[in-house]
């Protein structure tokens, strides 16, 4: 199996980007929830202020 990795360097490299990306989507998600979640908390507050 070691063996098997070190012959091909590139598809473990390629296996590791694959990984990479995924993380990176996954990541991008929830930056747009968190951020849709504290903006609408933001929105929230205001219209209270204004209502008051």
């Amino acid at each position: 199996m070691v063996v098997h990795k070190l012959l091909q360097p590139s598809f473990q490299k390629r296996h590791y980007f694959k990984r990479l990306q995924r993380f990176i989507v996954y990541l991008m998600a929830s930056l747009m929830v968190l951020g849709r979640r504290v903006i609408g908390k933001c929105v929230k507050n205001v219209e209270k202020e204004n209502n008051v």
